[in-house]
C-alpha cells in the first residue's frame, strides 16, 4: 500500500532523476532513475510502460511486450 502519485506528477515518472517527493523528511530514498531505465529498457524492445494511479493503494505499473512471431 502506498499513497499513489498526484496526477499532475504521472507524467514525469519517467524522466531521469524525478522523485514525486523531493523533500528532507521523506524517509524513502532513491536516485528516481528506476522507472526512466525500465521505460528505456521497454522501448528497446518494443514495449511499453504503463502507470496508474490506484489510490488509495498506491501505483500500478504495467509493462507490455510486443507479442513474437512464430519461428518457422
Amino acid at each position: 500500500d502506498g499513497p499513489g502519485v498526484p496526477p499532475e506528477s504521472l507524467e514525469r515518472l519517467m524522466r531521469p532523476f524525478y522523485r514525486v517527493d523531493s523533500s528532507r523528511t521523506n524517509p524513502q530514498e532513491g536516485s528516481g532513475l528506476g522507472l526512466s531505465i525500465i521505460r528505456r529498457i521497454m522501448e528497446i524492445f518494443e514495449g511499453r510502460v504503463m502507470i496508474e494511479n490506484v489510490r488509495p493503494h498506491g501505483l500500478r505499473i504495467i509493462l507490455e511486450f510486443p507479442k513474437q512471431g512464430e519461428e518457422s
